[in-house]
């Protein structure tokens, strides 16, 4: 009994290490503030505008209304001729956002993300083109991302849109190996608790 009361506990303890990692923002989380050095639910913002550090782009804004399908009020808003960083405090194997443009039609590439290994060491970059989901209105493209693990990822803007707004940023990691050995073995307790019982 004891021994599976500790298996148990050890799975438990590797579940919990395994979603730190987890997170969803839809920006509607915090007041409305600059996200350039702002830091939350383990991801660390940094803006830039000609690799200069900027206060032009911001948590919790207003900006698509009723122009857009994916990207709702609030967002993350900020000025197309920057560069958002997103740093993670634990790497992530999967990474997902939607991207709108105050522009109508499509952009090929609307924007433009650059992925890292958790030493920062760049791994890819992917082109995403955007265009309207509604008639006449803005432009909107989904990054989806599911391969290495990441520490950084930077977007950067198609140069045609004056203004970007980001929205469902999220990941959810995949069981770690770790987690379904944790989770073999207490299967292999339990099954050995019940043989023994059954012993004549």
């Amino acid at each position: 009994m004891k021994l599976v009361r500790s298996l148990f506990c050890a799975v438990a303890m590797l579940a919990l290490y395994g979603t730190a990692s987890a997170f969803t923002l839809t920006f509607d989380e915090l007041p409305m503030q600059p996200v350039d050095g702002l830091s939350y639910q383990g991801v660390s913002f940094g803006f830039t505008v000609g690799g200069v550090n900027s206060t032009d782009a911001y948590y919790n804004m207003s900006a698509a209304g009723p122009f857009t399908v994916n990207v709702q009020d609030p967002s993350l808003v900020g000025t197309a001729a920057g560069v958002l960083t997103l740093d993670f405090a634990a790497p992530v194997r999967n990474l997902r956002f939607d991207v709108a443009l105050d522009i109508i039609g499509p952009l090929t590439p609307g924007f433009t993300v650059a992925l890292f290994d958790p030493n920062l060491t760049p791994l890819t970059t992917i082109p995403i083109n955007t265009d309207s989901l509604l008639p006449d209105y803005w432009s909107e493209g989904t990054f989806c991302y599911n391969g290495n693990l990441l520490g950084r990822a930077t977007i950067e803007f198609g140069p045609n849109a004056g203004v970007f707004a980001l929205d469902n940023l999220s990941s959810v990691p995949e069981p770690s190996t770790i987690f379904l050995l944790g989770g073999g073995m207490l299967g292999l307790a339990l099954l050995a608790r019940r043989r023994g019982k059954n012993i004549p």
